[in-house]
């Protein structure tokens, strides 16, 4: 059964909040409404939960990002962590978006539901990665090893809001650092560095090559290492810098489904992946 709920606009983390108020099973599955959630994702999320001990509170899959005719783009997320996921966490949000989890709705309880208070600090844009942050400090989470969530980006949705998702991040990253001050701090810079690397390649795909470069600085900024040893730092620079195009992998004929077999396996099948 469909229950419609209607409230006037308070940001997400509020429009979150309510559905899970209102629902009334044990499990919970966000899912924004412009994502897909392909065949036997929430039977497979389900059976994971079923074989896992009590300490699970969260399970994802593995998603792909889509166009808004629902395409894959080429990008991706298929990490294999799980268990004790707290510290890696804080590095990345290896999950990727809300639509890519299922959730025990006592879990959600215990840690309050998602932020409303990053919204009035116009800092909206990382509620699932604060929200999981403090569901990995009590519980477990789980991975179904298999592409089923379709994750749709648009450039007009709040996802390309970088000014306000940057601020989002580095709220959340201060709140975690107050509290966890004897964690190591290469692992906030590691964060910080990673999430401006993102959002420089996000600003690429947009053909905003200032704000690339921006973010590209910032990731220096507080991380004068790592970036250096990635990839992608170097060709987002020259693309920005000379205004060019540099595909690195041409995606062709491909599936609308792409869970039916291991991404990477399909990619290396029909193209050169450059890691």
């Amino acid at each position: 059964r469909i229950i419609l709920l209607q409230q006037p606009n308070s940001g997400v983390a509020a429009a979150r909040n309510f559905g899970i108020q209102k629902a009334q099973g044990e499990l919970i599955a966000p899912i924004d409404a412009d994502d897909i959630w392909y065949p036997e994702n929430l039977e497979k999320q389900l059976q994971c939960f079923l074989q896992a001990e009590p300490s699970v509170g969260l399970v994802y899959s593995w998603s792909v990002d889509i166009d808004k005719s629902g395409l894959p783009t080429g990008e991706f997320r298929a990490s294999r962590i799980e268990g004790e996921v707290y510290k890696t966490l804080i590095c990345y949000n290896f999950l990727g978006n809300s639509s890519a989890s299922l959730i025990r709705s006592d879990c959600l309880e215990k840690v309050g539901g998602y932020n409303c208070k990053l919204k009035e600090n116009n800092a909206q844009g990382c509620e699932d990665w604060e929200l999981y942050l403090r569901l990995a400090e009590h519980y477990q989470f789980r991975v179904v090893p298999e592409f089923l969530i379709g994750y749709r980006k648009i450039f007009s949705s709040m996802s390309c809001d970088h000014a306000s998702m940057a601020k989002s991040h580095t709220l959340i990253l201060q709140s975690v650092r107050q509290k966890y001050p004897e964690i190591f701090a290469v692992l906030y810079r590691l964060s910080s560095s990673s999430f401006y690397m993102y959002l420089a390649r996000q600003s690429s795909q947009q053909a905003h090559h200032k704000s690339t470069l921006f973010w590209v600085r910032k990731a220096l900024q507080v991380d004068g290492i790592t970036p250096l040893f990635r990839y992608g730092l170097y060709a987002l620079s020259i693309k920005s810098l000379f205004g060019i195009h540099i595909q690195l992998v041409v995606f062709q004929f491909l599936p609308k489904h792409p869970s039916s077999m291991p991404f990477k396996q399909w990619l290396s099948s029909k193209h050169r992946v450059v890691n």
